[in-house]
C-alpha cells in the first residue's frame, strides 16, 4: 500500500527574520512566533501553485495534517480552503521540543480551538508542558515514527503535511536545517510512503521529478 505525501515548510516568521539580526537568542526570546507579511506572501503564492497542480490532477488533498504553533497553522489556513479535512499533530512540531528555544511552545490547546476552529485538536494533548530538557534527536525520531504509523493508521491516500525545517530535514534526509542550510519556506517536498497489508510503515523516499519547479521563495 502506498501513500502520497507532501511536506510543506510554514511561511517565513518572525525568528526566521530575527535571526538575521540576534542570532539564537531570536529563538529564545520569542514564543510561538508568527508569520510575517512575506511569509503570509509566500503560502498564498504556494496556494496558487498548488491550485494549478491539483486541477491538473484533477484532486485535492484527502487531508491535511499540521503542526499545532502558529505558524503553521497560518501557513495552512492560507494554503487550503475549509472543505479540505485539516488536523493538528504533537508529533510535528519543530525540533527540539524542550530547551531555550521557545520560539517552538505551542498555545494551549483550548486557544487553538477558539482561533481555528475549522482545524481539528482531538489529537492534541490538553497539557502544554515544556521541559528544560532538550529533545534528542532519537526522541525526534520518534516523533516522526508516530507520524508515519498515523498515516498508515488512516484511510486517507493524498497528505499533506505542513510542519517545520528541522522536522521535515530529519524526516526527509536525516538532516537538520538551520537559518543558513535550511528548507525553502512553502515549497512543496513530495514522497512516497510504504507499508505492508497490516499498514505497518516500511519505507519512505522522496520523488525527486515532481511538478513544482515553477515554484520559487518570494
Amino acid at each position: 500500500m502506498n501513500k502520497q505525501v507532501i511536506f510543506i515548510r510554514h511561511g517565513y516568521a518572525l525568528h526566521n527574520d530575527l535571526f538575521w539580526k540576534l542570532g539564537k537568542k531570536a529563538y529564545s526570546d520569542y514564543v510561538d512566533t508568527p508569520l510575517l507579511n512575506k511569509g503570509f506572501s509566500q503560502a498564498y503564492h504556494c496556494r496558487d501553485i498548488f491550485l494549478k497542480e491539483m486541477t491538473q490532477l484533477k484532486r485535492k488533498p484527502d487531508i491535511v495534517l499540521v503542526s499545532p504553533l502558529t505558524r503553521t497553522l497560518q501557513t495552512a489556513m492560507c494554503i487550503f480552503s475549509n472543505d479540505i479535512k485539516m488536523k493538528a499533530l504533537d508529533c510535528l512540531v519543530e525540533y527540539p521540543q524542550g530547551g531555550f528555544e521557545k520560539c517552538n511552545i505551542r498555545k494551549e490547546k483550548s486557544m487553538l480551538e477558539t482561533v481555528y476552529p475549522s482545524v481539528d485538536f482531538t489529537e492534541i494533548d490538553q497539557n502544554l508542558l515544556w521541559s528544560s530538557h532538550e529533545e534528542s534527536i532519537d526522541e525526534l525520531n520518534g516523533r516522526i515514527k508516530k507520524l508515519w504509523d498515523y498515516i498508515g493508521s488512516i484511510e486517507e491516500s493524498l497528505i499533506v503535511v505542513v510542519s517545520h525545517s528541522s522536522y521535515i530535514g530529519q524526516l526527509k534526509d536525516k538532516k537538520i536545517g538551520d537559518e543558513e542550510n535550511e528548507l525553502k519556506h512553502c515549497y512543496p517536498y513530495v514522497m512516497m510512503a510504504e507499508y505492508d497489508n497490516e499498514k505497518n510503515f516500511l519505507k519512505a523516499y522522496e520523488i525527486k521529478d515532481h511538478t513544482f519547479e515553477e515554484m520559487t521563495e518570494e
